[in-house]
């Protein structure tokens, strides 16, 4: 199928802020930079929001490119350097894994068979029950390690909305894990194990 722009055109009415010219920009590079994605992150809904991600800030910076070449580069880089960043941050959350695991079973005579079990069991009933926004709200500051002024502005609220959301939802684990001590690592491992299940 015949491109709908030439590439001088092309690059003129995206630098414009144009959404059809964003558009057959995203038809022509779409497929690539999600299969190169996938290759680094071995996970399709992963290398999916990599992908969306990276042309949503392609997008944002429409006026500061001067060829196709330079487009080209930009969401190649960006694509690979999120999926590196994904790898290592799944890399980090196991290790925080384990090194929960290894914590708490040095506290207890309970078998690592029925800990885990029971834990992972605890900890998804737990925060399955929290509403959406909670749980984000704990990735981003557990996991994402973001501060409540980055997430506020991140998500478009007040940080004192944000405190407001850490602190109902730590309740509400509290209370799920009310035989565990609740610590920032158990908190950590919490959200962890709830994100890569």
């Amino acid at each position: 199928m015949a491109d709908k722009y030439d590439d001088e055109i092309l690059l003129r009415e995206f630098s414009r802020g144009s959404p059809p010219a964003f558009q057959e920009i995203f038809m022509r590079y779409h497929d690539k930079i999600y299969f190169t994605s996938f290759r680094i992150t071995r996970n399709m809904q992963e290398a999916q929001d990599i992908a969306l991600v990276t042309f949503q800030k392609l997008f944002d910076r429409c006026a500061d490119f001067k060829d196709l070449q330079h487009v080209k580069h930009f969401i190649y880089v960006t694509a690979r350097n999120r999926s590196l960043t994904y790898i290592r941050d799944l890399k980090t959350l196991k290790e925080r894994q384990q090194q929960f695991l290894k914590s708490v079973s040095a506290e207890g005579d309970s078998s690592r068979e029925e800990l885990d079990a029971d834990f992972l069991h605890t900890v998804f009933k737990g925060m399955d029950a929290l509403p959406e926004r909670a749980r984000l709200v704990l990735k981003l500051r557990y996991i994402d390690e973001l501060s409540n002024q980055e997430i506020a502005a991140m998500l478009g609220i007040s940080a004192n909305t944000v405190k407001n959301h850490l602190a109902r939802a730590l309740a509400k684990l509290r209370e799920s894990l009310q035989n565990r001590h609740v610590t920032e690592l158990v908190v950590t491992a919490v959200v962890a194990f709830f994100f890569l299940k």
